[in-house]
């Protein structure tokens, strides 16, 4: 059983769709090895910055990082539970998981934006299956907007060799956007609009380069989640079964809410109500502003009437 990456940009669905895919317990969920801001378990974490792009001599501490994470993940469900029991079971997961690991028959799912600029790294040290979320511009800064979310596009001008691998229109973008504001405490959208731009161009060349490598949009899987996770299951050799497709039909199904406010993540919920909210919450000249900013790289993704 082969590792999975799943990565795109922030707020495009890696955690749900990580969550999903894990549903069958094939694989078991690693939480964003390449997030600096949250170490795993007793150790320190070799990266300073979101979003890196590896540089070659931070291969092997990143790499010896990632499988200190992974049993970190591993052991932590082991806490919580106050009862006898329930320690009893959480090391009956922890066990499991070990033992799966180990032999081959469980393998990590690696949910994490913050890699996606290392994604073809990520694929060549551990051998991973990749797969790419994306998500309409206006969908991703709405959901930015709802967490009121700083986006730092200095992330990506203090990596020149990062910036090199940018088209140099989008590069000047991200030295004109820095030059005309202060680094934003909150959520500012053109700024979102631009790390939007920033991903999905990066996305956009993981595709022409790696047609091997899987691309799901959040909107897609929304509407159609039993067909659409059925068939990203299929393509990553797991096995879909009728307890599989009951569990994600109670996460997907209309008859749940919509969890909005400040929660990062809720997975129950109406996914194709959810999918469709922005278009009601963004006024005209806000839609209008976040084209302007995505162009040309949001119409490699989305058509003209998927902004009405």
């Amino acid at each position: 059983m082969k590792s999975v990456l799943v990565t795109g940009g922030n707020r495009t669905g890696t955690s749900w769709v990580g969550e999903m895919l894990c549903l069958s317990n094939e694989l078991f969920f690693v939480w964003e090895p390449f997030n600096c801001m949250f170490p795993a378990m007793f150790s320190k974490h070799p990266l300073k910055r979101h979003y890196r792009k590896l540089l070659p001599e931070e291969d092997s501490a990143m790499k010896s990082y990632v499988k200190k994470k992974t049993l970190s993940e591993i052991l932590n469900h082991s806490e919580g539970g106050k009862s006898a029991g329930d320690k009893i079971r959480k090391l009956g997961v922890v066990l499991a998981k070990t033992a799966g690991y180990i032999s081959g028959t469980r393998a990590p799912l690696y949910k994490d934006p913050t890699a996606l600029m290392s994604a073809e790294w990520f694929e060549q040290q551990f051998q991973s299956r990749v797969v790419l979320t994306v998500r309409h511009p206006g969908a991703y800064v709405h959901s930015i907007r709802r967490l009121n979310w700083p986006m730092h596009v200095e992330e990506f001008a203090n990596q020149p060799w990062l910036m090199e691998t940018l088209p140099e229109a989008i590069q000047n973008e991200i030295r004109e956007r820095i030059a005309q504001r202060e680094r934003p405490k909150g959520f500012v959208l053109e700024d979102a609009a631009l790390c939007w731009k920033v991903f999905h161009q990066v996305i956009h060349q993981y595709r022409e380069n790696h047609p091997e490598w899987l691309v799901v949009k959040h909107e897609d899987l929304s509407v159609n989640y039993i067909s659409g996770f059925r068939d990203l299951y299929n393509s990553l050799g797991l096995s879909w079964t009728p307890e599989v497709e009951t569990k994600v039909s109670y996460f997907c199904n209309p008859n749940n809410k919509i969890v909005q406010g400040d929660v990062y993540h809720e997975f129950k919920q109406d996914s194709a109500s959810l999918a469709r909210l922005w278009k009601n919450n963004l006024t005209k000249a806000e839609k209008a502003t976040i084209r302007r900013i995505t162009e040309p790289v949001s119409s490699l993704f989305y058509s003209d009437d998927s902004w009405d």
